[in-house]
């Protein structure tokens, strides 16, 4: 929303090129006649026309000091001249006819938040994410309030002769949201100093890029068509002489794997009926005696693979499964037979031993069922020495 709606002024629309229809343009004509063309000003006229420029256009600028006091002085005598011929004026002079209309008519004066709305400078940006800071040629704001609108789109008025006097933050809507104080005064005082800074980084970067082109002797394309066309070396291939096939590999199991194997036919080898269950051979692989560190899935694992080997049967349900060793695996077990996955029991370990104490679980259905394993499981945690 902008300024004068913001204060309520109602604006008219006038005719281009109609000078009748907006009374202000005959100030205009006298400010374009007194205040430009005056004496103090000369060099600095632009001229009225682009194709009409004065011949020392250019020569001299005018200080700003300057500016403000002839400027001043020329709006006073226009304002004190006498014959005006308005309707309102009346052969008097603009002076002498505002001082009567101020008399006796009703002054509104301007509030506080329609001083905030004159200053012209105005930046529409984002308030910082995590503390709702704002940034403005490199000056810092903040205020308290300004955390409850942090990253929110916002527009800020301020002075711009006086970056350093803080800012007015309002809503996109034009409500007013509260002041904020420059926190680091590290940026520059006014609007001018920013742009003009601005403008020489600008022109500065584009000077060093030039002279970077001129230092430049050849561009990067040219180099890169260069470095295409230059010869490469011919380097000619080396023949070998002795050809030798390398040994091939035959990746091994992993030793603990095969271990738990070879126990596990073991264990079913020596117990009777050469059957037994998982909860019973997770127990004996886990036991201070064996001390393989064994899941009740590990063991799962190895007996479906044993059985794919042919070396066990397996029979049950999913939840609960017995092995039973084939004549295969007893065979592995007391070190006849041989597999390349399966650990090869030492001379040690052929030794007779006494028969297992335990019951056997042959697969039956209901109650008994889980009954005689859980004998079997108690019974058969109890190992045997060796001879």
């Amino acid at each position: 929303m902008g300024v004068l709606p913001q204060m309520g002024i109602k604006v008219h629309w006038a005719t281009p090129g109609h000078g009748q229809a907006k009374p202000i343009e005959r100030s205009f004509r006298d400010l374009a006649d007194d205040l430009a063309r005056h004496p103090a000003f000369a060099g600095a006229y632009v001229g009225n026309r682009p194709d009409a420029k004065p011949e020392d256009y250019g020569s001299r600028a005018v200080p700003l000091a300057d500016l403000l006091e002839v400027t001043e002085e020329v709006i006073a005598a226009h304002n004190a001249r006498p014959g005006r011929l308005t309707d309102n004026a009346r052969g008097r002079s603009f002076d002498d006819t505002f001082a009567e209309s101020y008399a006796k008519s009703r002054i509104v004066k301007a509030t506080a938040e329609q001083h905030r709305l004159w200053l012209m400078g105005q930046e529409v940006r984002k308030l910082q994410k995590h503390h709702g800071a704002f940034k403005l040629f490199e000056n810092s704001y903040w205020a308290d309030w300004m955390n409850e609108y942090v990253g929110q789109k916002v527009v800020a008025r301020f002075d711009p002769e006086d970056l350093h006097a803080g800012l007015f933050i309002y809503s996109l809507s034009g409500e007013f949201l509260g002041p904020a104080e420059c926190r680091e005064k590290v940026g520059f005082f006014d609007l001018v100093g920013a742009k003009t800074a601005a403008r020489l980084k600008r022109q500065r970067r584009a000077a060093e890029k030039k002279l970077l082109d001129l230092h430049r002797p050849i561009s990067i394309d040219q180099w890169a068509a260069e470095l295409r066309e230059a010869r490469r070396p011919e380097t000619p291939l080396v023949e070998t002489k002795v050809v030798e096939l390398a040994p091939a590999r035959t990746r091994k199991p992993v030793t603990l794997r095969r271990h738990r194997r070879l126990a596990i036919l073991r264990f079913l080898g020596e117990s009777p009926s050469y059957t037994s269950n998982e909860s019973i051979l997770t127990d004996m692989l886990n036991s201070n005696e064996i001390g393989i560190d064994t899941s009740r899935d590990q063991t799962k694992t190895e007996l479906a693979w044993l059985a794919e080997m042919g070396l066990v049967q397996l029979v049950g349900c999913e939840e609960f499964r017995a092995a039973t060793v084939t004549a295969r695996g007893v065979d592995i077990a007391l070190g006849r037979a041989t597999h390349p996955e399966i650990q090869r029991p030492g001379a040690e370990g052929l030794t007779c031993r006494r028969p297992a104490r335990s019951i056997s679980c042959r697969p039956r259905s209901g109650h008994g069922f889980r009954r005689s394993c859980a004998r079997a499981a108690s019974a058969s945690m109890r190992m045997w020495p060796r001879r």
